[in-house]
């Protein structure tokens, strides 16, 4: 990541050549995600869930999290929002595997569709 200079130069058949320069810069994009937390962890880091990233465009980010029938307990647009281990009613989860799904663009502006699961433990 970075700006970086780029040449291009050509040569037509007839020898006739010109040189373009531009700068062009690489925009950081990363995620990952945990596999597990645990909401009263003495490690205050592992007491919410959120996937990870960098180059995320906050303004386009939805995430929910499923349960093992299929329906929806969290759902938030913020990634300042972590889920932390309860129900929309706000009484504690059980423990288990969740299912989550991220749809969400970066900051180019490329769309992007991430799913998986995650452990709850107490």
């Amino acid at each position: 990541m970075g700006k970086f200079p780029v040449n291009l130069i050509v040569e037509s058949e007839f020898g006739c050549a010109d040189t373009g320069m531009m700068e062009i810069e690489i925009l950081p994009f990363d995620i990952y995600t945990p596999n597990a937390f645990r909401p009263d962890s003495e490690i205050s880091e592992n007491r919410e869930f959120m996937p990870v990233s960098t180059g995320v465009d906050p303004q386009n980010f939805n995430m929910k999290i499923f349960n093992r029938w299929g329906e929806v307990i969290f759902e938030t647009n913020s990634l300042d929002k972590k889920w932390d281990g309860t129900t929309k009613n706000n009484k504690p989860a059980p423990v288990g595997n969740y299912i989550w799904k991220a749809d969400f663009a970066d900051i180019q502006g490329f769309q992007h569709s991430m799913k998986g699961q995650v452990l709850l433990i107490r």
